[in-house]
């Protein structure tokens, strides 16, 4: 169970009353290198914006990374784009600003909101806060967006 997961709150409530909880930090220094990008630090990073835009019970752990061998930029590129991206979707649904502010714009751009859809919108669309979607990155580049991000 993870601490993240509040809709189970009596049943959380009842384990801790009869178990002790040792908390278990990713283990960056167990991850690999890929195409001389250190996967551990990407996650450490990563972990860390986590951590201040949210809190620790939302970092990533490090057996998402598990099964990326060295150099695999192909199973890098799977588990990033499959597991960690949805994840992340999750933590800030509907808060793609945040998401931005974690990401950078490597990873994510602004809508481009055409005249037409803005005056249909009226005033519901206020373009001082942006919406931002992810970019379709080839392997090579998200291995460039993931070396500029650490």
């Amino acid at each position: 169970m993870n601490t993240a997961d509040h809709s189970l709150t009596l049943i959380d409530l009842a384990l801790r009353r009869r178990f002790t909880f040792v908390e278990m930090l990713p283990q960056t220094e167990k991850l690999c290198v890929v195409q001389g990008l250190d996967i551990g630090k990407v996650l450490s990073r990563l972990n860390t914006r986590l951590n201040l835009l949210l809190d620790s019970d939302h970092q990533i752990g490090h057996s998402y990374l598990l099964s990326v061998a060295d150099d695999d930029l192909a199973g890098l590129s799977f588990v990033w784009n499959y597991r960690i991206v949805p994840l992340l979707q999750e933590y800030f649904y509907n808060n793609s600003e945040r998401l931005h502010a974690l990401l950078g714009k490597e990873f994510m751009r602004p809508i481009d909101v055409d005249a037409a859809t803005k005056k249909a919108l009226e005033d519901v669309y206020h373009e001082e806060n942006p919406r931002y979607e992810f970019i379709p990155l080839s392997q090579d580049e998200l291995l460039e967006a993931l070396k500029k991000f650490v």
